[in-house]
C-alpha cells in the first residue's frame, strides 16, 4: 500500500520520457508539489494505523530526498520557498 510514493520502481530507474532537469521551468511547482506530500505524510505518520506509520515513515525518506533534490536546483527561489513553507505549514498544524 503506497500513500504518496510507490514502491514499483527502484531508485535511479526513471521510465517516462527523459527531459534536462537544469532547464525545467517547473521548479518551484515540483518543490512545492513535495514539501505537499511531506507535510502530508507527516500527518499520516503522527495520526495513522501501525501500518499507515510504517509506510509513511518509508516514503518519508523518498519525499526528502526530491525535496532536496529540487531545493539544489539553480533556478530555485529560497524566499519564495519560505513563503511557501510557511503557509503550508500552517495549514497542516494539528
Amino acid at each position: 500500500m503506497a500513500i504518496v510514493y510507490g514502491d514499483s520502481e527502484p531508485r535511479g530507474k526513471f521510465s517516462g520520457t527523459p527531459i534536462h532537469l537544469w532547464q525545467t521551468p517547473a521548479v518551484m511547482g515540483a518543490w512545492q508539489k513535495h514539501l505537499e506530500a511531506y507535510y502530508y505524510l507527516q500527518f499520516i505518520y503522527k495520526k495513522g494505523t501501525a501500518s499507515e506509520k510504517m509506510q509513511a515513515s518509508r516514503e518519508l525518506v523518498v519525499c526528502d530526498r526530491k525535496i532536496e533534490f529540487w531545493a539544489r536546483h539553480p533556478a530555485f527561489d529560497k524566499a519564495q520557498a519560505a513563503t511557501v513553507n510557511s503557509r503550508l505549514k500552517g495549514q497542516w498544524k494539528s
